[in-house]
Parts: C-alpha cells; sequence; structure tokens
C-alpha cells in the first residue's frame, strides 16, 4: 500500500539523522519516534496523504509533520533544540518538498541545511 510504504520510507530517513538512544519506526500509516524503548510522538501519514489524494503537496506537508513531530519530541527529551545550527543552541526549521518525483527533506535553511535526510524517490512507490 502506497502510504505504507511512504511512512516506511520516511521512517527510514527520518532514522538516519536522529540522536543515539532514539528510534523511529513507521506501523499502519503512522511514524513514530521512540527513545529508550518507550514510545514517544507518533505522526498519521497515511491520513495526511490521502485527504491530499497522493498529491506532492501532501506529500510534502506529511513528511513535514513528521520532522516537526521528532523534532519536538527529541527536543523535550533532551531538554535542548534540536537539532541546532552549530556554534547556537537556536532551534532550526523542518521543511520538505517535492521537486519532480522526488522528496527532499532538510532543517535549516534549504540552501545550506543544517541536516538534511536522504531523498526519497516517489516513483519507486506503489
Amino acid at each position: 500500500m502506497f502510504e505504507q510504504e511512504f511512512a516506511s520510507l520516511l521512517a527510514e530517513r527520518v532514522q538516519s539523522v536522529v540522536p543515539q538512544g532514539f528510534a523511529v519506526s513507521a506501523a499502519r500509516g503512522w511514524v513514530s519516534v521512540w527513545h529508550d524503548d518507550d514510545p514517544g510522538a507518533s505522526t498519521g501519514v497515511r491520513s495526511i496523504v490521502i485527504s491530499h489524494e497522493r498529491r506532492p503537496e501532501g506529500l510534502a506537508s506529511a513528511a513535514s509533520a513528521v520532522l516537526n513531530s521528532v523534532q519536538d519530541y527529541i527536543s523535550e527529551e533532551l531538554r535542548t533544540p534540536w537539532p541546532t545550527i552549530p556554534g547556537g543552541p537556536t532551534l532550526t526549521h523542518p521543511d520538505a518538498v517535492v521537486e519532480g518525483s522526488v522528496l527532499r527533506m532538510w532543517f535549516g535553511d534549504r540552501n545550506s541545511p543544517v541536516l538534511a535526510m536522504g531523498d526519497i524517490d516517489l516513483t519507486e512507490l506503489r
């Protein structure tokens, strides 16, 4: 199912950048972040994607919602902003965009991200 595959790919990409001790997983169209085996926050990717009829802006919106949720949870758990701009505790903002058939995700400035995840080629989803 498209929405579950999409959620799984989002979780995989976000997992690649979270601090040690945190885990990101996908199940039943939800992406969840965990810390030390305790569930933290979840985002309903499936409902966002369906409500936007799988259009690019809906996929970017779902990705941004996941990034926001993960960022909020990790920042609360660490009791400090995550991720931060080098040299300061300033919180960076997450964003996502679909360009052609590729979803790109990052924290900070698009042209000079503080933290970027691997792209998702949307043509690989069923």
